[in-house]
């Protein structure tokens, strides 16, 4: 486009002369003009405008002189005339060269910025973070003086602000480590590992602000140090002189050999005080939580003193903090992140007034040695400093309030307009902070295909971190890079044998082999929504390839065209820069069995087998049959085109154990190394071995290895880490939150996730064994330690907008599904729950009953998130994605029926934000899955379509023939059910058994068969034909035929864009397809009525859904401007009133009254009439035609 707008700009330079006619006001402007220049932005593929208003010199008139060829005054002008004119047009000539020149370098500069672009280029060796929609803040302060504003925020601050963020597209969560902490999370010291490693998530995921403090008076709870290096141990020991301390430390210290460098860890309380954990005798536990305090602190004074001693005085500094001030120092630990904090102060003004008491000790340190109460206070003034420091003033909101019996009491008036005040201040500062963010980024240019291609990158340089040896598969990938093939490579392998690790690193290497001139383009596929199904794949990374190579973007606008783009872009090798790839393109695409079956997909007709000399393609798959992929590449791909994913040898595996633990800093004794190694040797699995690398990252130097269990197979270990999550974290807990996570349609998100765990009262019973908290809701220390015990299972992908978390690998969703999704009542409950969210059953402030776990009954506000069709302008895709397919699961028809399938906003949004996301793809898929429920709503059609045994094949009435021969009835019925699907597939050389592959379609119209035919009395087809039941049932299967008729249209026009008739043929036969199948069915049911044939004789039903098929074309095709959702209700009506019609009032085909007029005009009625008034003499034999044929006129 630029070279276009440059060459037109200097013939237009240079086509400049002198003229001597006289210029109108129109020439002037005409002179002058603003010259668009359109350019394909190859950074955000938006088409830009460029408007350039050269200055142009105005050229001189010659003056009016007389015509004497001897006057050399005159000739004197004239040459001067001449000489200006031509200095004019050097420098309009000038001026064109240099906006030539200007705009070529633009062009130049965003092609290298193009190329020299880390993530359309796929250089791994970038670091790439993942797109933050996620409002995410971390809570701390000590608890017991800040418990009344901590709940007052759970129960109005946080669930506002979790609204308000939502309905700007943003997610919100608040990690509130200090609630609900549960004994297991005291036992093993690893609350405090953990609050930082959450900490540091906010900091690393949040958008906006990410830390709040309420710090007060309070210093708060100094821990001892769960690790300490063994160098620095030992000095710290050496200066304690009592050997009663000595022996106190080696009861809880313990040397462990097997980190590197070596490390003294503090054991867990149980270890030497197991009724810590008692449950049933709270005596003993009380006792052995007291003792443990003791001990503790005893152990933390003689630490902190020998350390100051042994240790620089910055190391011993950190031994004696809070665990708060910790916090507080990480979440401020540079200038910028102060900007993402805030203090909420509050001071009690005359609290250091105030006698030593239990109650003043909950709000500030003042029992114990003066001493110590005075390097408390003096540790605490540091921090305050600090804070005062290092956060901008107006991100610091004071309060002062005065001391009262029970310190702060909401009850006293002083305290409650306090505690309005501080929540209200709290919510108005983080929704300005929120707010700055929601700005910024609606400033951003949205990039969705960089988004895309930078979640794939993430993804692939997690998985290169643990990748190790195979370098003869890699090199043997180098080899075929480097060759002149034009085939692609297939890598292939079972389920668990590393894969995808691989991959992963043959993308990083691409770019070494070929010196960084190489555009890698990967895909992981199922890892993404826009990677699972072949048409969003193939667009993305059409768009992908033709940005990184600089190539003129092609529209497509249906599957055919894109297929064809993504064809035409890897084989053309003719032409110019602009629609040919003329330099290195490595394409790699793991896990094909992970897409979508839609499209045929998997059939891979869509993978060109022969490309451009500088395209290399790369895939894996499983080998399994099953999945159809590879024995159908194995009949496309020459043989020398595999590569299968080998056995790691022992010295590979070794080499990868050691790499793994070192980036741990850990190793392992000899013996454990050698138990590890024979049991890789029984399940060669990388998964396998990654499994018992968690393990064995846990074991201790000092553990005996005969205490050491490992598992056979890939599944036991799986089964083996569920049941070791159970144990810890509790069985309800974990077996809910992985199961709603299994049955998820594609992953949730960590606030779906708690607020649906927040209505299961289940849950929430197991979890208040000793503490009920302010508000009914899952305190979120629990989710974040199962979280961080699973993290490296779990992948976080895109979906509908938000980030959602999934299992990672199939043989973890497999396990998960047959461990917490095989009873039939325990998957119904699932999706229950799972629908009951989509819907917004309990937000709102709804109050869901429950009974605790001493029976009592109660009513609770849950605090869960709202769900409307749409936030603002925002769609909300996650529940118009997500509800249908729940509420079938669920089994839930009738409100299936109600918010979805007959719900005219529903199905409106559903429509809209389908083209709004920019995809031309048809949303079929979405509906199929629940559109087998249709058979189970049209017994009494079923039974008017097929004889169910109504009659033989010879006879009238008899129930014979269904007991005879059930199986011919069976398959008779099941053509007219899935007839139109068929013939339609026939049509459109798709294959015949697709409408056939929904087994629970197959299920429930098989289910309605049987009831039909022999249940007893016939009271399921009685029922079905009782009239006020036979209206229903007929009205719901024409709101299905109007759905079939619409997505047949919607589909064709992807396939044939251009041809109408295909389109209105496939739309009738999809609408109507059991008439066409009628003659077929009654072949296999033993006779022929050739006579009876939908073509010679077409019922209205057929004859309606022609129309309604054009109707919806013409739509599509713009003929029709009315709303979508209009046209669709008023094809449903026709449907639905005229079936009403031909049951009540005997209207069988309003069509015939205007047939029959259109035949008489158009098709020689007219003037067959005009020649019998003519012809006076008739045969009796012609009369005898004629009278037949107005009685099959009539009749017809």
């Amino acid at each position: 486009m630029y070279r276009k707008y440059l060459l037109e700009l200097g013939c237009s330079g240079t086509k400049h002369g002198p003229s001597n006619q006289k210029k109108t006001a129109s020439d002037t402007r005409e002179s002058e003009p603003e010259v668009p220049a359109k350019s394909t932005s190859t950074s955000d593929q938006q088409e830009t405008k460029v408007a350039v208003k050269p200055t142009l010199l105005p050229f001189t008139k010659p003056p009016d002189v007389p015509d004497k060829k001897s006057d050399p005054a005159s000739t004197k002008v004239k040459d001067d005339f001449k000489k200006r004119n031509t200095e004019n047009l050097d420098k309009l000539k000038k001026q064109a060269d240099d906006l030539m020149k200007m705009i070529t370098e633009s062009m130049t500069t965003l092609e290298n910025s193009v190329k020299k672009d880390a993530v359309y280029q796929g250089y791994l060796n970038k670091e790439f973070s993942s797109p933050a929609r996620i409002i995410r803040i971390f809570t701390s302060s000590t608890f017991t003086d800040t418990m009344h504003e901590r709940n007052r925020m759970m129960e109005t601050t946080f669930p506002r602000l979790k609204e308000y963020c939502q309905q700007r597209g943003f997610e919100f969560q608040i990690v509130d480590m200090r609630w609900g902490i549960r004994d297991e999370a005291t036992n093993d010291h690893m609350t405090t590992e953990i609050c930082l490693y959450e900490l540091a998530n906010c900091q690393k995921y949040s958008a906006g602000p990410n830390f709040l403090t309420l710090l007060s008076h309070k210093y708060g709870y100094r821990s001892l140090p769960r690790k300490i290096l063994a160098e620095k141990y030992e000095k710290i020991i050496a200066y304690i002189d009592i050997s009663d301390q000595q022996q106190l430390f080696s009861k809880w210290y313990v040397k462990d050999e097997n980190y590197d460098p070596p490390k003294f860890i503090l054991q867990p309380i149980s270890t030497n005080l197991p009724e810590f954990l008692e449950q049933d005798d709270k005596e003993k536990q009380k006792a052995a939580r007291e003792k443990w305090w003791e001990e503790s602190d005893t152990m933390l004074d003689i630490l902190v003193t020998a350390a100051e001693k042994a240790l620089p005085q910055e190391e011993a500094y950190k031994l004696k903090v809070s665990v708060t001030h910790t916090e507080v120092m990480s979440g401020l630990s540079s200038q910028d992140l102060g900007k993402k904090c805030v203090w909420l102060k509050r001071n009690i003004t005359d609290i250091e007034e105030q006698k030593p008491s239990y109650q003043l000790s909950r709000f500030i340190e003042c029992n114990g040695p003066d001493e110590k109460v005075k390097k408390v206070k003096t540790l605490l003034g540091d921090l305050k400093g600090d804070l005062t420091k290092k956060l901008p003033a107006e991100n610091i909101l004071s309060y002062n309030v005065s001391w009262q019996e029970k310190g702060l009491d909401p009850s006293i008036k002083e305290h409650g307009e306090y505690l309005d005040k501080i929540t209200d201040d709290a919510e108005r500062k983080l929704k300005q902070l929120i707010d700055d963010i929601i700005a910024a980024d609606k400033k951003k240019k949205s990039d969705p295909v960089k988004d895309e291609i930078g979640q794939h990158l993430l993804f692939c340089q997690t998985k290169c971190a643990d990748f190790k040896g195979k370098e003869d598969t890699l090199e043997a990938v180098h080899t075929y890079l480097k060759s002149d093939k034009k085939h692609p490579l297939v890598i292939h392998g079972e389920s668990g044998s590393g894969k995808t690790s691989l991959m992963a690193m043959i993308a990083k290497k691409a770019n070494e082999w070929f010196d960084g001139k190489a555009t890698v383009v990967i895909r992981f596929l199922g890892t993404t929504p826009k990677s699972s199904n072949l048409f969003d794949l193939l667009c993305s990374l059409t768009m992908h390839i033709r940005t990184a190579k600089l190539l003129n973007h092609l529209n497509a606008k249906s599957f055919r065209e894109v297929e064809l783009i993504f064809k035409q872009t890897l084989i053309a090798t003719k032409g110019s820069d602009k629609t040919k790839i003329s330099d290195p393109l490595i394409i790699i695409l793991d896990s094909l069995d992970q897409l979508d079956p839609s499209y045929n997909a998997r059939g891979m007709q869509w993978l060109p087998l022969l490309v451009n000399p500088n395209v290399k393609i790369i895939v894996s798959t499983l080998e399994e049959p099953k999945y159809e992929v590879f024995p159908n590449l194995k009949n496309r791909v020459p043989a020398d085109g595999f590569i299968p994913v080998a056995t790691i040898p022992r010295p590979d595996v070794k080499l990868i154990l050691n790499h793994w633990l070192e980036r741990i800093q850990r190793k392992l004794t000899p013996e454990q190394e050698d138990l590890l190694l024979k049991s890789y040797d029984q399940c060669p699995f990388p998964l396998y071995l990654n499994l018992c690398f968690r393990e064995a990252s846990q074991w201790t130097s000092y553990m005996d290895v005969s205490s050491i269990h490992l598992f056979q197979t890939v599944r036991e270990a799986i089964n083996g880490l569920f049941a070791k999550m159970e144990s810890l974290h509790g069985y309800a807990f974990v077996s809910k939150t992985l199961g709603y996570l299994t049955a998820a349609k594609i992953g949730l998100t960590e606030t779906e996730l708690e607020d649906i765990l927040a209505c299961d009262d289940d849950v929430l019973n197991d979890v208040y064994v000793y503490w009920t908290p302010p508000i009914r809701r899952l305190p979120p220390l629990l989710l974040v330690r199962l979280r961080h015990d699973l993290q490296q299972y779990f992948v976080e992908r895109g979906a509908d907008g938000s980030t959602v978390i999934y299992w990672y690998h199939r043989q973890f969703i497999e396990a998960a599904k047959d461990r917490y999704c095989t009873e039939e009542t325990s998957v119904t409950n699932l999706h229950t729950s799972l629908a009951d969210y989509f819907l917004g059953t309990w937000a709102n402030g709804n109050k869901k009953p429950y009974v605790n776990r001493s029976g009592e009954s109660g009513l609770a506000d849950r605090h869960v998130v709202t769900q409307p069709i749409k936030f603002g302008d925002t769609y909300n895709l996650r529940k118009l994605n997500n509800l249908p397919y729940h509420l079938t699961m669920s089994k839930r028809v009738g409100q299936l029926k109600d918010e979805c399938l007959m719900n005219l906003p529903f199905i409106n949004a559903k429509l809209e934000c389908s083209s709004v996301s920019g995809s031309s793809q048809s949303k079929e898929s979405d509906f199929d899955e629940y559109g087998h429920i249709g058979y189970a709503l049209e017994p009494g059609s079923l039974k008017g379509e097929v004889p169910y045994g109504r009659y033989k094949p010879t006879s009238t009435s008899s129930p014979i023939f269904s007991r005879k021969h059930p199986l011919s009835l069976w398959l008779s019925s099941m053509l007219l059910c899935f007839g139109g699907g068929i013939i339609a597939n026939m049509l459109l050389g798709e294959p015949l058994i697709v409408p056939l592959k929904d087994h629970r379609a197959i299920l429930t119209a098989s289910a309605v068969w049987y009831l039909v035919n022999y249940s007893p009395f016939d009271i399921v087809y009685k029922v079905a034909k009782f009239l006020p039941f036979k209206l229903v049932i007929c009205g719901l299967k024409e709101v299905q035929r109007s759905h079939k008729v619409y997505h047949a249209v919607v589909h064709t026009m992807k396939i044939y864009p251009n041809s109408y008739l295909v389109i209105v043929l496939i739309g009738t036969l999809k609408g109507a397809g059991s008439g066409f199948m009628k003659n077929f069915e009654r072949l296999i049911r033993g006779f022929w009525i050739p006579g009876s044939n939908e073509l010679l004789q077409p019922s209205f039903t057929t004859k309606a859904v022609a129309v309604a098929a054009t109707v919806f074309l013409l739509e599509k095709l713009n003929y029709i401007t009315a709303p979508h959702p209009l046209v669709y209700f008023g094809v449903v009506i026709f449907f639905v009133y005229f079936k009403l019609s031909a049951i009540l009032l005997g209207i069988h085909d309003p069509f015939a009254p205007f047939e029959n007029l259109f035949c008489a005009i158009f098709m020689g009625g007219m003037w067959d009439a005009m020649r019998r008034a003519v012809t006076k003499t008739e045969t009796k034999e012609e009369t005898d035609v004629t009278t037949k044929t107005k009685e099959d006129k009539k009749n017809d």
